[in-house]
Formats: C-alpha cells, structure tokens, sequence
C-alpha cells in the first residue's frame, strides 16, 4: 500500500514537471501600420477573435464624412464623433475601429449574407481642412484565431513627405513604378468591370473604354482617385472594386 501511495505522489510529481517544462505560448504580435495617402490601393484588413483595428485619420487632418460597409454580417463598427445628418460642427470622426461580430447560432434563423462569406469591402470618403475630399477604400478579411500571430490593430494615415531635390540639379520627371498593391486593385478592377458587362449593369461603350484606360493606368502606378481625371465618377469605381473582390 506505501508502495502505491509513493508511485501515485511521484506520477503526479513527474505530470506536474511535463506541465511546467511545456513551451510558454508567445503573446499576438501587435503592430502598427502606416500609409501615406493619397491611397494607391485597395488596402487589406484582418480581423481576428479578439483584435480589432483601427482606422486613424488624424495624422493628415481628415475627418470622415461617409462609411459604406458592404458586409455587416460579421464587422462591427464604431467611430469617435458624429457622421448623420444634423451633426454639431467640429464633430466629425477622424477614427475608425473594426471588430468582429461573435457568431451566434439560433435554430431556425437564416445567417444574413451568407454566400458574402467573412470578407467585406469598406469604403470611407474623408475631407481635409481645406475641403478638398479623398476616398479609402479597403478589403476586409476574417482570420481564424490559429492563424498567424502577427496582428495590425493600427493603421496611421500620414502625408506624403516631399522628396528632397537639390538646388543645382534639376528634377527629372519620372513616370509612377508599379507596385503589387497597385496590380492587385487593378486585378479587381478589371473583374468587376467584366462582372458589371455580364450583368448588364454597363452598356455605354464610351464608359467602358474609359474605365479600360484608367484599369491600365492604376496597373502601371497610377492613383485609385485619380478615376476623375479619366472621366470616371469615384462611386462606379468603388462599386467596380467590391464586385471585383466578390469574385477573387
């Protein structure tokens, strides 16, 4: 019998060291990302359990005027001032925080937007002290919680720094490099323009080559609101990015 109690203490002395000598688990990595506007792309967010991110506009004093969410199955969104109609002045937002909504299964309700699945595009329209109004336009992703742990809860707005030219030598005008950002939003583009002609949605054949040409401009470098400079209201091209993304 003392036998067996001393086997029982030193199993349980031998469990509690595999316990204790197991890998301590690191915490989520938390980071900030910057971005220097006027935005170039279709910007990627992900949303995990958890972490929520946030969208940061006080650093090219912009205050946001209008937020489309296009998914509110599974984001929730809150701001810090005040975007409906009859607003005091000077209450305008200028952030922004995404979380995601706990699933709730309910016998017998249907899940809302089921076939968007856990992705989302958000588009905000700010404004800038001297009035002049910019769009951002974003995808928003769910990331399950054993995905990787490297998380951005910030994403900071900053203005562009004017690159420094030296007085002797004079600047050589050179045209935009093409980044992957740049690829990726025309990528969306040119799938929602393909989706909005088998629809119906666009007929008019002028339109149509005018969104052709600005799809290969944004391609090459070009800006994601430079679409008025080719004609292009910013809408239509909001509503051409969210069908694109449906489809990738």
């Amino acid at each position: 019998m003392k036998f067996a109690k001393s086997s029982a203490i030193t199993a349980g002395l031998f469990a509690c060291l595999a316990v204790a000598l197991q890998p301590v688990r690191a915490e989520d990595k938390i980071i900030t990302r910057t971005y220097t506007m006027p935005q170039s792309a279709v910007l990627p967010i992900e949303l995990r359990p958890g972490l929520g991110v946030n969208l940061i506009y006080e650093g090219v004093n912009q205050t946001i005027e209008t937020i489309f969410l296009d998914n509110m199955s599974f984001v929730s969104m809150n701001h810090n001032g005040c975007i409906e109609k009859g607003c005091p002045p000077n209450s305008s937002p200028t952030v922004v925080h995404l979380s995601l909504i706990d699933k709730i299964d309910l016998a017998g309700v249907i899940g809302v937007n089921n076939q968007a699945g856990k992705k989302s595009l958000l588009t905000i329209l700010a404004k800038d002290d001297k009035g002049q109004r910019f769009s951002y336009v974003f995808v928003i992703r769910y990331l399950p919680a054993n995905s990787p742990k490297v998380h951005v809860a910030t994403i900071n707005f900053v203005q562009k720094t004017p690159a420094f030219t030296p007085p002797a030598v004079a600047a050589t005008p050179r045209p935009p490099d093409p980044s992957i950002e740049s690829r990726q939003t025309a990528k969306y583009l040119f799938a929602g323009l393909k989706k909005a002609i088998d629809r119906g949605e666009l007929t008019d054949r002028d339109t149509i080559a005018k969104i052709n040409k600005y799809i290969i401009a944004v391609h090459q470098g070009a800006r994601f609101d430079s679409a008025p400079s080719f004609g292009l209201d910013l809408n239509l091209i909001a509503r051409l990015a969210s069908l694109g993304t449906s489809e990738l």
